[in-house]
């Protein structure tokens, strides 16, 4: 599994898919969030800032990668996201296509190239809203237990009655992109 920005939601998204049995390739920009990524236990991160990601990667995923997810809310990311899926087989028997997951929480629209992505790769593609009851209530036991783990994701605690001021702190950060 890849996953693509290890903000908030990247970086629980990294820890289900680890609780799970997967390997995890955690993606993003800034090496606070993958440094804090690879304290939570992904199997291996890749700073998009460095030269040679592509190449990385392929040695990790030699045919592409089965399961991506795009956390980072970005077009940029959904297009590293749809690069980084492996080919579906002409072989219909041999595997399922790949799955890609919209995590992120996007501003606008977005796109995905037809030609490239969706014709080439013919993928599974599932938005944040199409999980379950019973996805919920796994997650809830994966926290409940101390599976997932979110103390160091906490920066600052707000009161209920500052919610405005805590959605202003989230938005100065965000346009500061500095890190989670």
């Amino acid at each position: 599994v890849a996953i693509v920005g290890q903000g908030l939601i990247g970086l629980l998204a990294s820890q289900v898919f680890k609780n799970r049995g997967a390997k995890v390739v955690a993606l993003d920009i800034h090496i606070t969030r993958l440094l804090l990524a690879e304290k939570l236990g992904v199997d291996y991160t890749i700073d998009f800032n460095k030269g040679g990601s592509e190449r990385k990667l392929r040695d990790i995923f030699h045919s592409g990668v089965d399961i991506v997810v795009d956390a980072s809310g970005t077009q940029s990311g959904i297009k590293v996201a749809a690069m980084l899926a492996k080919g579906k087989s002409w072989d219909d028997t041999k595997d399922r296509s790949p799955r890609l997951l919209l995590l992120g929480s996007y501003v606008g629209s977005i796109s995905l190239d037809y030609s490239s992505f969706l014709f080439g790769k013919e993928p599974d593609i599932y938005p944040s809203r199409a999980s379950t009851i019973s996805d919920k209530m796994e997650a809830i036991r994966l926290l409940s237990e101390g599976m997932v783990k979110t103390e160091d994701m906490i920066s600052k605690i707000y009161n209920y009655t500052d919610a405005q001021k805590a959605y202003q702190d989230l938005a100065d950060l965000v346009n500061n992109a500095t890190g989670s």
